[in-house]
C-alpha cells in the first residue's frame, strides 16, 4: 500500500504472482483527483496482456 498525503490518494497492489499472473491496481482517492499512470510491461512479459479500468478494457 501506498499512501500519497499531500493528494489524498491511496494505492494498493493485490496479486498472487507468481502463482497466478493477475495483478490487480487500486487507486482510493478522498476527492477527485486527476492523475496519469504509467504501466510498464516488461519485455519478458507473455503478449497477452489485459488492461481494465472499472471493467472497461484499453489496448
Amino acid at each position: 500500500m501506498l499512501k500519497y498525503r499531500d493528494k489524498g490518494l491511496t494505492v494498493i497492489q493485490q496479486t498472487r504472482y507468481p502463482l497466478d499472473g493477475n495483478i490487480q491496481l487500486q487507486f482510493i482517492a478522498d476527492k477527485p483527483v486527476n492523475l496519469v499512470v504509467k504501466i510498464r510491461r516488461p519485455h519478458w512479459a507473455s503478449d497477452d496482456v489485459e488492461l481494465t479500468v472499472n471493467g472497461k478494457a484499453y489496448t
